[in-house]
């Protein structure tokens, strides 16, 4: 988690932790000192939409599972904030 909050502040991306267990293992690393929030680095997860998807980053927990899960809704296109998009390889766009 670490590395994905310093490359997203290097880069200028907003992270956004879903999901209440995630929240709270970032909550508790953080109190313990194994974890460095990088200012201004963090949002809400419902902020997510207000950003455009190549300058945000999510951080979720895996499914263990459950079907309510995080990695489970958004598999059924039915998480309330994540949506997953097919991404096209560089190398096939056409354009």
């Amino acid at each position: 988690m670490q590395q994905i909050l310093d490359i997203a502040q290097r880069y200028g991306k907003k992270v956004a932790f879903c999901g209440r267990s995630m929240e709270n293992i970032v909550n508790i690393a953080k109190e313990l000192g194994y974890i460095h929030i990088p200012t201004n680095t963090v949002i809400p997860v419902d902020e997510l939409k207000n950003f455009p998807r190549n300058q945000t980053v999510a951080i979720t927990s895996g499914s263990q599972g459950e079907p309510m899960s995080a990695l489970s809704l958004m598999a059924d296109n039915m998480h309330k904030h994540l949506k997953l998009k097919r991404m096209i390889p560089w190398c096939l766009q056409v354009g």
